[in-house]
């Protein structure tokens, strides 16, 4: 603090600081909430209250994060314990209404008046595989508040994906994506960049930057130009 009280450009610090601080919040990589709060606290002191109102408001409420499949709302605000009751009742919900629940999601709710987060340019196409709990979740959400538009945030959402195509099971850790880009082998073994941007609908300047790590990590082949083959033999040696 000492060095930024001899900062010309506060509103500056505070913008690079909002947007640190949105990303530490959503992928839960915080020190600890304890260092965020006296962080918030200090600045407050420094600049006062309106300085600090939309980091306050950031750190105590929330945003919407469907799946671990992954995706991600925008609406009014709301506490993160609200969030977490949310996902909790909609679970309740499901298990009463449906058996066919396989998808295991959280979700946060965030203010779009108070987080510096943009919707992704390019579109999305929802895969298969999860289009029948986000509409769930989409029905569920509007009969509980009638008049809120959410947006999905489809480029800040996390994911787990089980492999099921190798001798040993491992659990991928990918963005919204690559989970799209994946799961379209699960009836395919070979795709072009064509036909995976038609299928997800994502444009073919990111979806190479996409599919990039997925080659890297030797998930895809990508022996051809613009081709890209389901690897049987990945992580093995």
């Amino acid at each position: 603090m000492v060095i930024f009280k001899y900062l010309e450009e506060k509103d500056v610090f505070q913008s690079f600081y909002s947007t640190k601080l949105s990303k530490r919040l959503i992928h839960g990589v915080s020190a600890s909430d304890e260092a965020e709060a006296s962080m918030i606290s200090k600045l407050k002191e420094a600049c006062g209250f309106e300085y600090t109102n939309k980091l306050q408001r950031m750190f105590t409420g929330g945003l919407l994060f469907p799946f671990s499949h992954g995706a991600r709302l925008l609406t009014g605000v709301a506490d993160m314990s609200l969030s977490k009751d949310l996902t909790d009742s909609f679970k309740e919900r499901m298990e009463q209404n449906h058996t066919d629940m396989d998808i295991t999601f959280s979700v946060m709710v965030l203010g779009t008046n108070f987080w510096p987060l943009n919707p992704p340019k390019d579109g999305f196409i929802v895969p298969t595989d999860i289009q029948v709990t986000y509409d769930r979740f989409q029905k569920y959400y509007q009969q509980k508040h009638s008049g809120r538009k959410l947006t999905w945030l489809w480029n800040y959402s996390k994911n787990e994906l089980r492999t099921n195509y190798l001798n040993q099971k491992y659990i991928l850790m990918t963005s919204a994506y690559q989970t799209a880009v994946l799961l379209q082998y699960n009836n395919n073994d070979t795709l072009s960049l064509d036909e995976l941007s038609t299928a997800t609908n994502v444009g073919k300047d990111l979806l190479t930057q996409v599919l990039h790590p997925l080659v890297k990590s030797r998930i895809l082949i990508n022996d051809e130009t613009d081709q890209y083959d389901l690897n049987p033999s990945a992580f093995t040696p």
